[in-house]
């Protein structure tokens, strides 16, 4: 019966892990062109037994699309601090950050 319980568990963790894997890529397949309308940074804090304290940022832009919807991106924390609210920006495909195309006033 425990070998049932720890395949089962294997399985799960081997699709788990496959998942986070093709998120992590699929970034690289996604393009896109806009207007940077908002930027904020989100920090995570966790607390593991009260001992240790994990705290994580998040850099993450609001980009306005040619089409007009606005779309969330998470960048690293050099483009974060480059990038201005009303600069156009564009990721290709294939491309693992975006550019500034044109700075805005």
């Amino acid at each position: 019966m425990w070998r049932k319980v720890y395949t089962g568990v294997l399985a799960v963790g081997v699709l788990f892990f496959a998942w986070v894997i093709m998120q992590r890529f699929s970034a690289a397949k996604k393009s896109y062109y806009g207007t940077v309308v908002d930027k904020r940074r989100v920090v995570t804090i966790r607390t593991l037994k009260s001992m240790y304290k994990n705290t994580r940022a998040h850099y993450i832009l609001k980009v306005k699309t040619e089409e007009g919807e606005i779309i969330t991106v998470t960048v690293p924390l050099w483009f974060y601090e480059r990038v201005k609210i009303g600069d156009t920006i564009r990721k290709e495909k294939g491309e693992k950050y975006p550019e500034i195309v044109k700075e805005g006033q």
